[in-house]
């Protein structure tokens, strides 16, 4: 809680757009994700889902996935961005290098949405854990998540889960020291359409 003679201080941070003051919407209600995370939880999920890619690129990855997870727990499955919401919180935890938690939402989103393989998340969610498992070295288990994303992508249309796959399977290879592609190279599993 800040002192009284700190309202100078609020005044010049809002001056330059550091701080942003509530905005209250005609009707009286509040718009912010506070209100949004306290009162309304499937808006907080979907406005901390689509702020998600802003706090990876801003380097904000511990404040994105305090209230990702809050998000997360106070909705389920059912809920539009939920899955959504769990692969950027697999995304956050990889760059803070919490490779469980990012492999567990990962898994969440892999293991949740099987049964609709043409969500472009279950695309993003095995290539994501792909990349977490070749950094702990467990090159078959991520070969075996970039082959999977690889197929779902071409098989949905989806290009940027493609290009990512194809991006791991090529990065797995030289840490496998691969020079010599073979008949079982993994980029070999999975035939272009």
């Amino acid at each position: 809680m800040a002192g009284d003679d700190a309202g100078p201080a609020i005044l010049r941070l809002v001056n330059c757009s550091l701080l942003v003051p509530p905005a209250i919407a005609p009707d009286g209600r509040s718009r912010c994700l506070a209100w949004a995370l306290d009162h309304d939880a499937p808006t907080a999920l979907r406005l901390v889902a689509a702020m998600a890619p802003w706090w990876l690129v801003r380097g904000r990855w511990i404040q994105g996935i305090g209230l990702l997870r809050r998000a997360v727990e106070q909705t389920g499955p059912d809920a539009g961005s939920w899955y959504t919401a769990h692969l950027w919180l697999g995304h956050l935890a990889a760059h803070t290098f919490d490779n469980a938690s990012a492999i567990g939402h990962y898994s969440t989103v892999v293991d949740t949405l099987k049964e609709n393989p043409s969500c472009a998340d279950l695309v993003d969610a095995p290539w994501g854990r792909c990349a977490v498992l070749r950094n702990t070295s467990d090159l078959a288990k991520a070969t075996s998540d970039a082959c999977t994303a690889l197929e779902l992508a071409r098989r949905i249309g989806y290009a940027t889960g493609e290009a990512m796959a194809l991006v791991e399977l090529s990065v797995i290879s030289f840490y496998a020291d691969d020079d010599e592609p073979s008949a079982a190279s993994p980029v070999m599993l999975v035939p272009a359409p």
